[in-house]
């Protein structure tokens, strides 16, 4: 049996909209602040990221931010983001990609 190796890529979940709508409190979680809470989360991670690289992962579902009325936080927030220098736009795979480059051991060598 040939084994291959296992990247998990962590979502945060705090910044999930079904979070809040399992909660029940779909309709009180507007797109400003989904839009100011994800600028504030990524403002500081722009920022930390001098010390060690940042993953910002985003988790959407598809009948909660294809709301016109809350797909408008997301615009705002990819705006803001787009806005910076050295962001990296990708999905789960190319990170998976990316970290096999960089990290997978090498042939021959015990893993």
């Amino acid at each position: 049996m040939r084994f291959t190796p296992l990247l998990p890529l962590c979502g945060m979940y705090e910044a999930e909209w079904r979070r809040e709508a399992m909660r029940g409190v779909d309709v009180a979680f507007p797109s400003p602040v989904f839009a100011r809470y994800m600028i504030d989360t990524f403002d500081l991670m722009y920022e930390e990221r001098a010390e060690a690289p940042k993953l910002m992962s985003i988790g959407l579902h598809d009948r909660l931010i294809g709301r016109p009325g809350k797909v408008v936080g997301l615009i705002r927030f990819l705006e803001h983001a787009r806005g910076r220098d050295r962001v990296w736009f990708c999905t789960g795979r190319h990170v998976a990609e990316h970290w096999h480059r960089l990290h997978s051991p090498k042939e021959g060598s015990a893993s």
